[in-house]
């Protein structure tokens, strides 16, 4: 008889040293995990934020700061984690091939925690998708009227697909986001995407306009979008936390369940 061995850490961040469990379903599919935790190996008070499912994939994130005090590590809602100006603070992952963000057809998904008071035209996590950058690219992102909203860009830059939520989160509270979608870049009408806000799926209006093209080569990046030349924009003015990328779609049970136990499926450290 097997067993899946589990920690429950309830909202208490996981110390240095911690790993996956990789016999954790909730893992399956993981591509990126961030806790942005840890002293030197996982960034805290560094410049870096170390991707906790490595070696398997070389995506260690560099963290940008701006000029203002605020910026860097501040507390959260689990302890340490970064605070954005809403200027020019962003991580950025490796090489596009490093942390590809990409998949021709098939679902992924992210999972991030966010604090904001400043709703209004900011980014969680992009793949490209800003200005006019030729090779489109998509970004999960709070629009003009606060909404959450998952953009997904075509080549032209003018050819967009989005899917809106009805409400706005820029309270100054912690909320969960988890978006799993698949962005097909043959047949537009595989195109779905589906958002969890606090462990509870939400109603998204969906918008279509032109046609499917190549994904981006731009950089994957938290806290901004870039756009062409590797320009930056759409900066996020707030805290973020414990971001996940999967190359699969997270079920209704399993976002509810890293709403209710953010750091599922992570071991302490071996001692």
């Amino acid at each position: 008889m097997s067993f899946v061995k589990r920690k429950n850490w309830g909202r208490v961040k996981p110390p240095a040293g911690a790993t996956l469990n990789w016999s954790d379903p909730i893992n399956e599919g993981l591509y990126v995990c961030h806790l942005f935790t840890g002293v030197g190996a996982l960034g805290q008070g560094g410049v870096t934020s170390k991707d906790l499912a490595g070696p398997n994939f070389l995506n260690t994130g560099g963290f940008t700061a701006g000029s203002t005090t605020s910026s860097g590590w501040n507390a959260g809602l689990f302890g340490p984690t970064l605070t954005f100006d809403g200027t020019d603070d962003r991580i950025t992952f490796g090489t596009p091939g490093d942390a590809n963000f990409n998949k021709v057809s098939g679902f992924q998904a992210v999972s991030i925690w966010f604090k904001t008071t400043s709703g209004i035209s900011q980014t969680l996590v992009s793949k490209g998708g800003g200005g006019a950058i030729t090779t489109g690219g998509w970004y999960l992102n709070f629009n003009a009227s606060s909404q959450l909203q998952l953009t997904y860009k075509r080549a032209d830059a003018t050819s967009v697909q989005n899917w809106a939520s009805s409400t706005t989160y820029a309270d100054g509270r912690w909320h969960h986001v988890v978006c799993s979608f698949c962005l097909d870049t043959v047949t537009q009408a595989n195109d779905a995407a589906t958002m969890y806000v606090d462990g509870v799926e939400i109603s998204l209006t969906r918008t279509d306009i032109g046609l499917p093209v190549l994904l981006s080569g731009a950089f994957p990046k938290i806290a901004c979008r870039e756009g062409p030349v590797g320009t930056n924009s759409l900066f996020w003015h707030g805290q973020l936390d414990n971001f996940r990328f999967y190359i699969r779609a997270l079920s209704d049970g399993e976002a509810n369940r890293l709403f209710n136990e953010p750091f599922a499926g992570i071991l302490p450290p071996r001692s």
